[in-house]
């Protein structure tokens, strides 16, 4: 199902010259990590190109993650995931830093913040860890349980082990 829901102007700096969208929503089947489910998806199309023309569907030129961080929101929503401002806000609530967090939950520094800023969609294995994050006591036992290996993977961060061990001691 393909409807028209509005119209909008885009600036190409290319072309140096305005052009006329489109705004058209359909309704498509997505499956992630075996979740399938409905989502209502934008696109942009030329005004002047037919709207039956699905190979000239355009990601939303304004902002191509639109529909992946749609797809994103509902798989969270469907299986109970926290979301990416959730993940965030549990972070800056315990004073951490994105590094002092990843080292916590073996996880890579560019993963975490990629899920944070909901650019990727956290696994089965790292939303429990995320969910760590949720509890300051079960922080500190991860990290006086898992001092060293904290310690290694910190090592070379700058003080970062040190601020997290006064935080969490």
């Amino acid at each position: 199902m393909t409807k028209l829901i509005g119209q909008t102007t885009y600036f190409d700096h290319f072309a140096n010259q305005e052009e006329q969208f489109n705004v058209i929503e359909t309704v498509e089947k997505v499956t992630i990590n075996g979740v399938t489910f409905l989502a209502h998806h934008r696109n942009w199309l030329p005004v002047v190109i037919d709207l039956n023309e699905v190979d000239e569907y355009l990601e939303p030129l304004d902002n191509p993650d639109y529909n992946t961080q749609i797809d994103f929101q509902l798989f969270r929503e469907i299986c109970g995931f926290l979301t990416a401002a959730e993940v965030k806000a549990n972070r800056i609530e315990l004073g951490l830093s994105l590094r002092q967090t990843a080292a916590l939950l073996s996880m890579g520094y560019g993963t975490l913040s990629a899920i944070e800023n909901n650019q990727i969609l956290q696994s089965y294995d790292q939303e429990l860890k995320l969910r760590l994050m949720e509890n300051y006591e079960t922080v500190q036992a991860v990290f006086h349980q898992h001092r060293r290996l904290i310690e290694q993977k910190l090592k070379h961060q700058h003080g970062e082990f040190e601020r997290l061990a006064q935080k969490l001691s």
